[in-house]
C-alpha cells in the first residue's frame, strides 16, 4: 500500500512540475507603474497599466496565430517644481495594442511590426548556466542563470529564474520581470518602472512585495467593436504607422490629440501615416468612409 502511495505521489509531482503553463489562455492581466520624465526633469508622467489580451490574430507574414496584448493606462502630469510653467498638468488615458505575441512550449514569441519577422521575448525552459536571449526587453548577451525554483501560480507550477545581473532581481514564467512584462529588463534614463502585480480570471495570483501602486486597480475597459476598431501598428510609433486590413478605396484619416484639436488629415492613404511631424504624445485616430466611422488610439515616440 505504502508502495503505491509512493509511486502515485511521484506521478503527481512529475505531472505539477511538468505541466506549461498556458500564458495568455486564462484572461491574464499585468499590472505595472512607471514614472517618466517628460521634456523637463521637473515634469514627470506618473502611469498605472494594465496588459491585457484581447483575442486572436493571424499574420499572413510568419503563418502563426498571435494574441493582440493591449495596454490600458491612466496617466497624470505630475510638477515638482513650482517654477515651471503649468504646461506639465492634466490627467488622461490610453488602450492601445502593444504586441502581438505567442507561446511556443516555454517561450513567449512576438512579432515584430517593422521587418515582419519574430523574436523570443522569453525562453521559460532555460536551465542553470544557461544564457539569457538578447532581445528587445533584455539587451545584454552575458546574464546567465545562476539559479532556478518554482511558485504555485493557479494550481499550476510556475519557473523562477535568478540570474547573474544587478539589473534583473527575479523573472517568473508567464509572469514576467520585477519591472514589467514588457517593459526593459535594464535601467534606462528617464523611466522607472515597477511590476506590481499578475492576475487570472480577474483574481491576483502573484504581488509584488515591494510595489505601491494599488492591485486592486482595475482597468474598467469597455468591450472593443472589432467592427468599429483599428488595427494600428506599431504601436508606440516613431515616424510611421500602418493601417491594417483592407482600406476603403475612398477615406479619410483624422488625427486628434488629447485636447481633441484636429492635428492631421490625409485622405485615400495607402495604409501608412508620416508621422514626422507630430510631437511625442497620445493621439487618436478616426478612419472616416461611406461605410462609418473607425476609432483607434496611438502613442506618438
Amino acid at each position: 500500500m505504502k508502495f503505491l502511495i509512493s509511486i502515485f505521489s511521484i506521478f503527481l509531482f512529475t505531472s505539477l512540475f511538468g505541466q506549461i503553463p498556458d500564458y495568455f489562455g486564462n484572461s491574464p492581466e499585468w499590472l505595472q507603474h512607471s514614472s517618466c520624465i517628460e521634456g523637463l526633469p521637473q515634469c514627470k508622467l506618473e502611469t498605472n497599466s494594465v496588459y491585457y489580451v484581447d483575442g486572436d490574430t493571424d499574420v499572413v507574414a510568419t503563418g502563426e496565430l498571435y494574441w493582440k496584448i493591449r495596454k490600458y493606462g491612466e496617466s497624470t502630469f505630475v510638477l515638482e517644481d513650482t517654477i515651471i510653467p503649468s504646461f506639465c498638468e492634466g490627467h488622461f488615458e490610453s488602450d492601445i495594442l502593444v504586441a502581438l505575441l505567442r507561446q511556443d512550449e516555454r517561450r513567449i514569441v512576438a512579432y515584430n511590426f517593422d521587418d515582419e519577422t519574430e523574436e523570443i521575448l522569453y525562453d521559460f525552459g532555460l536551465e542553470e548556466g544557461d544564457t539569457l536571449p538578447v532581445t528587445s526587453i533584455q539587451i545584454y548577451e552575458d546574464v546567465v542563470v545562476t539559479d532556478l525554483d518554482s511558485i504555485m501560480i493557479s494550481g499550476i507550477w510556475h519557473r523562477t529564474f535568478e540570474v547573474d545581473s544587478e539589473e534583473i532581481e527575479f523573472i517568473i514564467e508567464g509572469v514576467g520581470h520585477d519591472r514589467g512584462f514588457l517593459e526593459p529588463m535594464y535601467t534606462t534614463e528617464d523611466c522607472k518602472y515597477t511590476h506590481g502585480c499578475y492576475s487570472l480570471y480577474g483574481n491576483i495570483e502573484w504581488f509584488n512585495d515591494v510595489a505601491t501602486e494599488d492591485c486592486e486597480f482595475v482597468a474598467s475597459i469597455d468591450p472593443i467593436d472589432s467592427d468599429n476598431s483599428l488595427l494600428l501598428f506599431p504601436n508606440p510609433a516613431s515616424n510611421w504607422l500602418r493601417l491594417g486590413g483592407v482600406l476603403p478605396d475612398k477615406h479619410k484619416i483624422v488625427v486628434y490629440d488629447q485636447l481633441g484639436r484636429t492635428i492631421m488629415e490625409v485622405e485615400n492613404t495607402n495604409g501608412i501615416i508620416d508621422l514626422t511631424t507630430l510631437e511625442t504624445g497620445s493621439y487618436h485616430l478616426q478612419l472616416r468612409s461611406i461605410s462609418g466611422v473607425q476609432n483607434a488610439s496611438f502613442i506618438k515616440q
